[in-house]
């Protein structure tokens, strides 16, 4: 039995909802009501972990088994110090019927994984390729550094999160472990099939090359959604990434630096054809000379257009030509089908990342044809993340926070729980708030919801005043506005107005009492 919404941990951690489950393991955003932040807490299933046949499965000796495990995850992750890597606050005991669970508490990682952006569909431009390949390069270099070194024996899409900023944290270390020389008992038959380098399935020591082989498959994936990537940049990846996934690992890169240094080279050649020596036929001494007379020339020939004034038509008419097509791409689809319509938005995002216009439309595309579930709601937050900071600065934007999180309340298909979608909501509409009437009445809505009518939370009753923020903000939900979603969606209301009827059946005695 796991723990549920509302819940309170060591009468301070309050479950908000689950965000990740791995089976034998289950990950809980929860608030911690000390210190006024948020947690993740990854709660460790012992029992459940351990049924099975055979002698020692089932009891004490299994429960133990998964118990240590998680304490050695938690103490590896204490040893390190890395922006890269979650800390760690806390290990607790489960009690009652969960008595024999753990809880790990930790940093809580906001952003995307990357498994789930490839999954989304969204390509990667290259500069999004390098600077995540790059930035995972980095942070096992530090493990592998450690000594003695940590091998993180599990990497893939989905171990890796990614920020608004493109910032990556690298999460999950179930199954990392010190490297020890010589000793292969601990070379059991671990990690993501796809991803595990052949010594994890077999009887060969794993070291810090295991790491690289699934790093090299993990680019792998990452590099079959770059469409945009040149094509001699390209071929010089895919012989990068083979030597990555060598399978005897002594043919592999000798460290995820020397990798690095591939990568960072690479990502540094400017334009899809350029040429790439080290990657490349070697040039002769005559034919480095003939090149290099006409590098020559073709500098003086791009000074002369440069002093001529010609590099600001050059400019002014590729504004012009982003500028046309980015309204063509979000106004002028015609009579196509819903899909190219909403592929046309994510090109024009893609295009002007700071603009909130492109977001708008493929909000009202999601809406117009009933189709926001979790894969939309994962892309449309995952592209407002990336340019968050630049799409602040433009007119237009609580306008699409808004629209955003009245959409989670009417529109989402990836619950049916209306807690589950106003609690969604909150977030985005809280950033909002001060901005009109509207998202105030809503998140005060959520804020009465969540601290008086979730099962399991235990707080003081609401006093008169509750009562009457509540029943203004509901007043104001039921106004009819002939510009709301809702309006459009009779069905979405009438659900919506149904949960407002049981929130009021629900606190009726309590009003009662309160006058």
């Amino acid at each position: 039995m796991s723990i549920i919404k509302g819940k309170i941990l060591d009468d301070r951690y309050e479950i908000i909802r689950e965000i990740g489950n791995g089976g034998s393991s289950k990950v809980y955003l929860v608030w911690d009501r000390h210190l006024e932040r948020n947690w993740a807490v990854k709660e460790i299933r012992t029992a459940s972990c351990c049924e099975g046949p055979g002698p020692t499965r089932g009891p004490e000796n299994e429960i133990r088994k998964w118990q240590q495990k998680l304490y050695a995850e938690a103490d590896l992750l204490k040893q390190l110090n890395h922006p890269a890597i979650p800390m760690i606050a806390d290990i607790l005991k489960g009690t009652g019927e969960e008595e024999q669970n753990l809880y790990m508490v930790m940093e809580y990682i906001t952003g995307l994984s990357l498994e789930e952006i490839l999954e989304s569909g969204r390509p990667l431009s290259p500069e999004e390729f390098f600077r995540t390949g790059i930035q995972i390069c980095e942070v096992l270099e530090y493990l592998h550094s450690q000594d003695p070194p940590v091998i993180f024996r599990d990497m893939k899409p989905g171990h890796v999160i990614t920020g608004s900023g493109g910032e990556i944290h690298l999460i999950d270390f179930g199954i990392a472990r010190r490297y020890t020389k010589g000793k292969l008992s601990d070379t059991e038959t671990l990690g993501t099939p796809g991803f595990a380098a052949p010594e994890q399935y077999g009887k060969g020591q794993t070291d810090c090359r295991t790491d690289i082989y699934s790093l090299g498959m993990t680019l792998r994936r990452m590099l079959e959604a770059c469409p945009e990537m040149g094509k001699r940049k390209k071929k010089a990846l895919c012989r990068i990434l083979h030597r990555c996934t060598e399978q005897d690992p002594e043919r592999r890169f000798g460290s995820c630096a020397e990798l690095e240094n591939e990568l960072q080279r690479l990502s540094s050649v400017r334009g899809s054809y350029s040429v790439i020596p080290a990657i490349t036929e070697p040039i002769t001494h005559l034919t480095f000379h003939k090149k290099q007379r006409q590098y020559i020339l073709a500098g003086v020939l791009f000074i002369l257009l440069m002093c001529s004034g010609g590099h600001i038509m050059i400019q002014g008419t590729s504004l012009f030509a982003d500028e046309r097509e980015y309204h063509q791409l979000i106004h002028y689809s015609g009579s196509q089908s819903p899909e190219y319509k909403i592929e046309n938005c994510r090109s024009a995002i893609r295009l002007r990342p700071e603009d909130p216009a492109a977001y708008k439309e493929l909000l009202r595309l999601y809406e117009e044809n009933d189709c926001f579930g979790s894969e939309e709601s994962a892309e449309i937050s995952a592209y407002i993340e990336s340019s968050r900071e630049d799409l602040k600065t433009q007119e237009g934007y609580e306008d699409l926070i808004l629209y955003l999180g009245k959409m989670y309340i009417y529109m989402y298909k990836g619950s049916e729980d209306f807690q589950t979608r106003l609690l969604m909501a909150e977030p985005w509409l809280e950033e909002v708030k001060d901005s009109g009437k509207e998202a105030e009445d809503f998140v005060l809505l959520a804020s009465f919801y969540r601290n008086y009518v979730l099962p399991g939370v235990k707080m003081d009753q609401p006093g008169a005043q509750d009562y009457r923020d509540l029943l203004l903000s509901i007043e104001n939900c039921l106004d009819d506005r002939e510009n709301d979603i809702s309006s459009d969606h009779p069905y979405s209301r009438l659900s919506f107005l149904d949960e407002l009827g049981k929130i009021l059946y629900s606190q009726s005695a309590g009003m009662l009492l309160a006058g």
